[in-house]
């Protein structure tokens, strides 16, 4: 087992809220008001807002079929980091909240993005699609997704499953 303490190596000094091993094999670390980092070459190479993610809070991490990671922020909505640069999902491309603490992808390429206060929305075709309690969800706060194997999203809310 290899530990690395805060700051050795690049490693950010924030709380670590995500992790994310993508299928090429690097492993990305999202913090809480430090910035994004992943392992390459031997060390961290940091994200933030110097580099183009327009929030340094990594609340969650995902990688899509098309191999894009995606990261979920806590003020500023969600990102897309493919060829090497940020592209920003927010309240002007459709969320209902900028804070994104939960991301899953499905089997059928969709991308799901767990909101605080603003439900649940569908990545889908470049589009954004909101679901929230008005359509049968026990709460709006997101906090948790997951695709099972059989082909189910499963969503922790603050007021349940």
């Amino acid at each position: 087992m290899k530990c690395f303490r805060p700051g050795q190596a690049g490693l950010p000094n924030g709380a670590i809220a995500s992790f994310l091993e993508t299928r090429s094999g690097e492993l990305w670390v999202g913090t809480v008001g430090t910035y994004l980092a992943v392992w390459k070459h031997g060390k961290f190479e940091a994200f933030g807002e110097k580099k183009g993610l327009q929030d340094d809070d990594g609340m969650s991490l995902a990688e899509d079929a098309s191999g894009a990671v995606w990261v979920g922020t806590d003020g500023a909505g969600a990102a897309r980091f493919q060829n090497g640069r940020f592209t920003p999902y927010s309240l002007p491309q459709g969320l209902q909240s900028k804070d994104v603490w939960a991301i899953a992808p499905d089997r059928d390429g969709n991308l799901w993005l767990g909101t605080i206060g603003g439900g649940l929305s569908r990545f889908r075709n470049g589009k954004i699609e909101t679901f929230t309690t008005n359509d049968g969800l026990t709460d709006d706060y997101i906090q948790a997704l997951l695709e099972d194997r059989e082909g189910n999203l499963w969503i922790g809310t603050r007021g349940g499953g």
